[in-house]
């Protein structure tokens, strides 16, 4: 295959198994339909590959310099929307690993060495020596993966990030009150001596761990989480789903201080289909310059990043050049994963970046309860 679709074929081929778990993942969207799982995990991926042919011909005729040159604009432009909002696997991030901490110095080396790559491999095509090279470096590459550690974020100054086991989000009043009680668990559970919210100020929980706002329920909210709260003298981020004035829905981070007014601050791009969703009547709208820093008053500023923006360098390029804060608070649901690797590679994607700029972050999941060997809720 050549020219354009051989570069669409390639591309396709890579950002299809980034996202080899979505299968499932979406799925739970269209009442467990693998089928339509099966179709979302297509779209995407067929989506996310086009800007790569746009911008890189694959001519044999092309010099390395153009290929170079293609490569890096198309590298740029899958930062940008529309690219950007269906673009999974951007190699930024992967960059933040080998770049720790050269901040927007290290996105342009990182864009510039991602054209030089394309054009070497241009400039060696059809020689021998490419080959041997191609074998040699994913050997080296797959070795080093596989003797590395973990890599796991910088921890800030007395913020935890407490993942649950909480399931599906909760559907009406009842299974609303089951999951107040179990945030109420949660919370003495997690603060009890040893655990790993005993000395922290701030603990960080998941993505829509309270369903929309109901004024009938403030109640729980007061004894289920305030007081609690208040008890083990502590803050917490809490995810939640609310409506703007605009009367569509919000995805939101509310910080919940005992004694303090309460600071909400909304998503910036909610996920494709199941939450972004322009042509309906009742959608998660979507804004990028959204102001998301919080001031946590233990001393950390933290700006909020919820789930589908892990997969959005942008997003974190945005709060970099806005500053003013000294952490990040990430925030997700994997409530409907099917196994670990989708939620692996989503978390990867976000600490990619914040390793290229050095920064500090706390996260939280919320996991299907089929993960939790231990029984618990978190």
């Amino acid at each position: 295959m050549r020219g354009r679709a051989g570069v669409y074929a390639y591309a396709l081929g890579y950002h299809a198994c980034t996202v080899y778990g979505l299968m499932g993942f979406a799925s739970a969207w269209f009442n467990d339909s693998i089928l339509m799982g099966a179709v979302s995990w297509f779209m995407l991926s067929t989506l996310a590959a086009v800007v790569w042919p746009i911008f890189v011909s694959g001519d044999k005729s092309k010099s390395a310099v153009s290929t170079a040159i293609t490569t890096s604009l198309a590298m740029v432009a899958g930062l940008l929307p529309p690219f950007a909002l269906v673009l999974d696997g951007h190699p930024l991030p992967a960059w933040g690993y080998v770049l720790e901490g050269w901040g927007f110095l290290g996105v342009a080396v990182a864009i510039v060495a991602t054209g030089v790559c394309a054009g070497l491999v241009r400039h060696t095509r059809g020689l021998l020596i490419q080959r041997h090279l191609l074998i040699l470096g994913l050997t080296l590459c797959g070795a080093a993966g596989a003797t590395s550690p973990i890599p796991e974020f910088k921890p800030p100054r007395g913020v935890v990030g407490v993942d649950t086991y909480f399931g599906k989000p909760p559907a009406g009043d009842m299974e609303q009150v089951e999951r107040y009680g179990e945030v109420r668990r949660t919370i003495k559970q997690v603060t009890e001596e040893g655990q790993i919210g005993e000395v922290a100020q701030v603990l960080v929980f998941p993505e829509n761990t309270m369903n929309l706002d109901d004024p009938a329920l403030d109640f729980m909210v007061s004894s289920e989480v305030v007081a609690p709260l208040k008890w083990a003298g502590k803050s917490a981020v809490v995810g939640k789903i609310g409506r703007g004035k605009d009367g569509h829905y919000r995805n939101q981070a509310v910080l919940i201080s005992p004694g303090n007014p309460s600071v909400v601050v909304d998503q910036r791009q909610p996920a494709m289909l199941s939450m972004w969703r322009p042509w309906h009547s009742e959608h998660f709208s979507s804004d990028w310059f959204r102001d998301t820093r919080i001031d946590l008053s233990n001393g950390e500023v933290a700006r909020v990043i919820i789930c589908y923006e892990e997969y959005i360098p942008a997003i974190f390029l945005i709060d970099e050049l806005k500053g003013g804060h000294t952490m990040a608070v990430v925030m997700t649901s994997n409530w409907s994963a099917t196994d670990p690797r989708l939620p692996e590679v989503q978390r990867l994607h976000s600490l990619g970046m914040l390793k290229m700029f050095d920064r500090a972050a706390v996260r939280s999941v919320n996991y299907p309860g089929s993960f939790n060997p231990s029984g618990q809720s978190f």
